[in-house]
């Protein structure tokens, strides 16, 4: 704030930070805290500098939750969080949650989705999301919500090596990119992009050992002022 950084006041941060969101200058903070007092997702007011709210987020087998995404999503007028638990607050709501900015309440999307989801995003009016996940007991690698029907199904063909984890779509190509880890013996990182048929390989894969922790599309114009 002014060139001088503070900390933020008001929540026993402890822990790591997996994301964060703001709108209408609250801060959405989501993560996995370790403090006697700590909430793995808590929004902060930063016009006042206080803490306002501080959902209590479960796992049901009480085993550590998480919040691994938190994401606006300004067609739906609500944040949804994703991420490793059963409940928030006293909403049952396995996995992804959202949250109406206007009456402040929680709600589940769907049924029937259980597991982890580590990545979120709106891709043609639909919420897509990447993770360990199951429907209906099945395995899911990656999943779209369709907000009309109110139901979770598969992503396209879902023809991917292992879970999926992170997510970008690219609006010029409308093509979405999507990194996770492979079924296989070596466990290696993949890359794969959907072409709105099929999920592409690149030419050239990760080399061994290698994490990607987020997936960003960033525009770039060359010197003849095309789009690449």
């Amino acid at each position: 704030n002014n060139g001088v950084w503070s900390g933020v006041q008001g929540a026993d941060w402890q822990g790591t930070v997996h994301s964060m969101a703001v709108h209408h200058d609250l801060l959405y903070v989501g993560g996995r805290f370790s403090g006697p007092s700590s909430h793995d997702l808590a929004v902060f007011d930063l016009t006042k500098q206080s803490l306002l709210l501080t959902p209590d987020v479960k796992t049901s087998d009480g085993s550590p939750a998480s919040v691994n995404v938190v994401r606006h999503l300004a067609s739906q007028n609500a944040m949804v969080v994703g991420g490793n638990f059963s409940s928030v607050g006293s909403l049952s709501c396995a996995c992804v949650c959202s949250f109406n900015l206007d009456s402040l309440q929680w709600s589940s999307l769907g049924s029937g989705l259980v597991g982890q989801v580590d990545d979120v995003q709106l891709i043609h009016d639909k919420l897509v999301a990447t993770g360990n996940m199951s429907l209906n007991n099945s395995p899911l690698l990656i999943a779209e919500y369709d907000f009309d029907k109110r139901s979770w199904g598969p992503f396209g063909t879902a023809n991917l090596p292992g879970p999926s984890s992170r997510l970008s779509y690219d609006n010029d190509t409308q093509q979405v990119y999507v990194s996770g880890i492979s079924n296989d013996a070596s466990a290696s990182t993949y890359i794969r992009v959907w072409d709105g048929q099929q999920f592409l390989t690149p030419k050239s894969g990760m080399g061994l050992g290698s994490t990607i922790s987020g997936l960003s599309m960033l525009p770039v114009t060359s010197n003849n002022a095309s789009s690449q």
